[in-house]
């Protein structure tokens, strides 16, 4: 019966292997370092621009403005700044 030996010992690959990993792992990590935090930026504005919507279209908002020269007229609340809604609390 022969026996074949290998250059390397299964040690040294599994070294290999996790020096591998880490190094792709690393590589993501440089590549898409600007993805994530532009990413997370956007979702906070389109939650932002959601939430105004809300508050403009909320009913317990709105005030009834009457006036004597056109009649009747609703007024909304109006969002300008998408920004000033995180210090509402």
């Amino acid at each position: 019966m022969q026996y074949v030996y290998y250059k390397y010992s299964t040690k040294n690959i599994f070294d290999k292997a996790y020096a591998d990993a880490s190094k792709v792992f690393a590589t993501f990590l440089i590549m898409y370092n600007k993805l994530v935090p532009l990413t997370l930026l956007v979702t906070l504005d389109l939650g932002r621009l959601a939430y105004s919507s809300l508050i403009e279209h909320d009913a317990e908002m709105m005030v009834a403005d009457i006036d004597d020269q056109h009649g009747p007229h609703i007024q909304k609340a109006s969002i300008n700044n998408t920004n000033l809604l995180e210090q509402l609390g």
